[in-house]
């Protein structure tokens, strides 16, 4: 029995870290802070309520820390994921952390055919990340480049890459047996 680390073929590891993400999670990140900073100075520190319908100290503080810590977490998440896509001689293995957080496998003998290929993530799937769609599973953090699998049951996979021409021929090679 082959053990799936032997006869790698490709590995590829990408991160959600792109620009658009930075750009729109910490400033609001920012501005959160500021602002309730500014609302803890007010109505903590100076004693004057802080909004046109002040809350309690207490509701003040609990809103404005459980906000900003929600919103740590989310930029978090989403600077933490990575997605890991392998072919093996036995198969394709992908996880998508903190998504999934095991290897999960597609076997040669279930492809029916599979093409890397140009696609519009936006158009397509509403984004990059995680992507559901009836029978249509996509798994991309950046670009518009992937694997697209049409497996026998007619599901169907997609797996963005940034390195199309290794990927094909590493899928070419783990499906010559089949």
């Amino acid at each position: 029995i082959i053990s799936p680390m032997d006869n790698l073929l490709f590995k590829e590891e990408q991160y959600l870290r792109q620009n658009y993400v930075t750009w729109i999670i910490i400033p609001v990140w920012l501005w959160s802070a500021v602002n309730f900073g500014q609302a803890f100075y007010q109505q903590l520190y100076l004693g004057r309520p802080w909004g046109d319908k002040p809350v309690t100290d207490n509701g003040l503080l609990l809103t404005g820390i459980g906000i900003i810590l929600l919103l740590g977490f989310i930029f978090a998440l989403l600077f933490s994921a990575k997605l890991i896509t392998e072919i093996h001689s036995d198969g394709l293995y992908y996880k998508f952390f903190p998504f999934i957080n095991s290897f999960r496998s597609i076997a040669p003998s279930a492809i029916a055919s599979f093409e890397v290929k140009k696609y519009h993530p936006l158009l397509e799937y509403g984004g990059w990340g995680l992507r559901f769609r009836w029978r249509n599973t996509a798994y991309t953090v950046s670009g518009s480049t992937g694997l697209v699998l049409i497996l026998k049951s007619g599901r169907k996979y997609t797996f963005g890459t940034k390195k199309p021409g290794e990927m094909r021929r590493a899928v070419e090679k783990m499906m010559k047996p089949i």
